[in-house]
């Protein structure tokens, strides 16, 4: 059975910092399949980050 962990409290500065060395951008025709899913995971960690510090100001 998995053990359910504890969510951490989100800052403001951390989704600062990572949206600022990951940032929404579409992806250049000159990525490889490789590079363009490999940036793409990067970018949900952050959007995942946004919605659970989203849901902890409600």
């Amino acid at each position: 059975m998995k053990r359910e962990v504890p969510k951490p409290i989100i800052s403001k500065e951390l989704i600062d910092y990572l949206d600022s060395i990951f940032p929404e951008k579409s992806a250049d025709l000159k990525d490889t399949e490789k590079e363009v899913f490999f940036r793409g995971g990067q970018r949900s960690v952050v959007n995942h980050l946004i919605n659970q510090k989203q849901q902890q100001e409600e």
